[in-house]
């Protein structure tokens, strides 16, 4: 990815691409992307390399699910290209700690995602029976590999290109 920097302003411009190959033996017909959830990081463009709809988009939690023209079939590869930015406006009472004059730090936490994300569920009991869900696994079993998952599905090898 590419990540222009505008210390001055508190704003962050970021491009990327994500390659990714589908090495399972099932095709995949939809692509989950989850955007980073702070306020103030927007996503402003999401492309594939196929033509692709937005089939379902729920921006309150910044969560969006593209449907593809053509199945994603095994060995087959796909990439995705995004844009995203992070911005103040007016006055903040507090500057970034990632963005300053000298230097700068990024994680993958401000990155677009993909698929669904565990550790964005709701937690709380009171609010889990507010929405009609069960009480909330506290501790995966060992053998569950998905609690390793830090925004990859393990279908999907991703690779950040640039």
């Amino acid at each position: 990815f590419e990540a222009d920097l505008y210390s001055e302003k508190d704003v962050y411009e970021i491009t990327g691409t994500y390659l990714m190959i589908n090495p399972g033996t099932d095709p995949i017909n939809e692509i989950h992307v989850q955007e980073a959830f702070e306020a103030k990081i927007s996503t402003q463009s999401v492309d594939f390399n196929q033509a692709f709809t937005l089939k379902q988009a729920f921006p309150e939690f910044k969560y969006s699910i593209y449907q593809l023209a053509h199945p994603l079939l095994p060995g087959d590869s796909l990439v995705m290209n995004f844009a995203m930015c992070y911005g103040t406006e007016g006055f903040s009472q507090s500057r970034r700690q990632e963005l300053s004059q000298n230097a700068s730090f990024f994680t993958q936490a401000h990155l677009p995602s993909l698929n669904y994300l565990p550790n964005f569920e709701l937690n709380a009991l009171p609010l889990r029976k507010k929405f009609g869900l069960s009480a909330k696994n506290r501790l995966p079993e060992i053998e569950d590999l998905t609690q390793y998952n830090i925004g990859l599905n393990s279908a999907n090898k991703i690779t950040n290109t640039t």
